[in-house]
């Protein structure tokens, strides 16, 4: 099992749109560990909002969205392969298409964040060829400026 960490960083956002896209070798399965969102733009009482998130599989052939940066995931431990999944953070235009299954919707409070560490027994796996993606399911009440990022094994 090798591990690693993607992190995209410093995008704004003013309306619903993907935040975290891994897209899964065709050769191995990856495993989430952990996901986090933060903010750096919504500190004062008058920001305070939640915020709706959408963690989902996604199979088959969709069209991924455009924009954004594309992260390049980093080794965990010294001397591993490169990961042989890819990221996409902050893009300006949502995935469409294939098959979508919401594993877990949450709303968070915008000054607190969002984490979430997986017990072993409960971390999503995602077979060859598929989509982890992290959504903001809902128009901010102004810009936000997020970072996001995760924590995963790749398998195989």
């Amino acid at each position: 099992m090798r591990m690693y960490s993607v992190t995209g960083a410093n995008f704004a956002r003013t309306a619903a749109s993907d935040l975290l896209e891994l897209l899964a070798p065709s050769t191995a399965i990856i495993q989430l560990h952990r996901v986090w969102i933060e903010q750096r733009t919504e500190f004062g009482d008058a920001q305070s909002e939640q915020i709706v998130t959408s963690l989902r599989r996604v199979t088959g052939a969709p069209t991924p969205g455009s924009g954004g940066s594309t992260p390049t995931p980093v080794q965990l431990f010294p001397a591993g392969a490169a990961a042989g999944a890819t990221a996409r953070a902050g893009a300006t235009t949502a995935l469409t298409g294939g098959t979508n299954v919401i594993l877990m919707t949450r709303s968070w409070h915008v000054q607190a964040g969002f984490e979430i560490v997986y017990a072993p027994e409960e971390r999503p796996v995602f077979s060859p060829s598929t989509r982890f993606l992290m959504t903001l399911d809902q128009t901010p009440a102004d810009s936000i400026t997020f970072d996001v990022g995760c924590v995963f094994a790749e398998m195989g």
